[in-house]
């Protein structure tokens, strides 16, 4: 794994869930939440002029300074450890790590060890789709895991029975966690892929895209992920705030997708959409 960069910015409590939301949109996705404020992790292949013209522009407009650290990649591993709990999703589901103890009431177990890509299970957006999964009927369908991450979304649909799912990221370290993710829970895929839309195989339609990513990326490849549902196919989508659900709604619509669930956890929102019936 390569070095890469902390972001540190000192916030109040209650800004800190904005402040994840507005660094999701500059394209990072590693948090580590503090009583302080919060520190953002970004692999310095990432930190290019136009990331850094992005970061200092938000940081002004909102009058907020910060502090770049430089790790190396063993660093990673260390602040994950220390501030990875499991995690008990009514009482069924459990995500753990391999070095967490099994809890015996939760019929359901999911293992994980992230490698500087997003997807734990303890922010608001992950745990909301894991939660509304858990009453999903998985059983031989076809799965797209679009911005997979650690891979933890795909992965509990296969352990509930899905025929196939296909994972795709544009980090290379979510690439190679999602296959740690499979391996750990002893599942498999053929169909991991480097990259974004475009790595969508072609002609493929699915019957679930799972979707958690940031509002610009949804925005930007809503129509082609639109194009890959089956008719009467489910889409769900978060990563975002409750004040961007009417843009995202709206714009969802457009596609001949219409809105038939909605969730709220803090201030972040999921939304599942059903694909109109041809």
């Amino acid at each position: 794994m390569e070095n890469y960069i902390s972001i540190k910015i000192k916030l109040a409590p209650e800004s800190i869930e904005e402040w994840i939301a507005y660094l999701s949109d500059i394209g990072i996705e590693s948090f580590w939440e503090q009583e302080d404020g919060l520190e953002a992790f970004v692999p310095t292949n990432q930190v290019d002029e136009k990331f850094k013209s992005e970061l200092h522009k938000l940081t002004s407009s909102k009058n907020i300074s910060y502090q770049v650290n430089t790790h190396d990649s063993a660093d990673w591993n260390k602040v994950w450890e220390s501030n990875f709990d499991d995690i008990v999703l009514r009482d069924k589901l459990q995500i753990r790590a391999p070095f967490h103890e099994r809890r015996s009431e939760c019929a359901e177990q999911l293992l994980i060890s992230p490698k500087m890509a997003f997807g734990t299970g303890h922010h608001a957006t992950t745990s909301m789709i894991l939660e509304w999964m858990m009453d999903l009927h998985c059983t031989g369908k076809t799965v797209l895991d679009f911005g997979c991450g650690t891979g933890i979304l795909g992965c509990y649909a296969l352990i509930k029975a899905a025929k196939s799912v296909c994972f795709i990221d544009n980090e290379i370290e979510a690439v190679e966690n999602v296959r740690e993710t499979l391996m750990l829970n002893d599942l498999k895929s053929d169909s991991i892929y480097l990259g974004s839309a475009e790595q969508i195989p072609s002609g493929q339609q699915y019957d679930l895209i799972l979707a958690n990513i940031t509002r610009n990326v949804l925005l930007e490849y809503g129509s082609i992920l639109s194009d890959h549902l089956l008719s009467g196919a489910s889409l769900i989508v978060s990563g975002f705030l409750m004040e961007d659900v009417e843009i995202m709604t709206a714009k969802f619509n457009t596609y001949g997708l219409h809105l038939v669930d909605k969730m709220q956890k803090l201030d972040w929102a999921a939304l599942v959409f059903l694909k109109e019936k041809e």
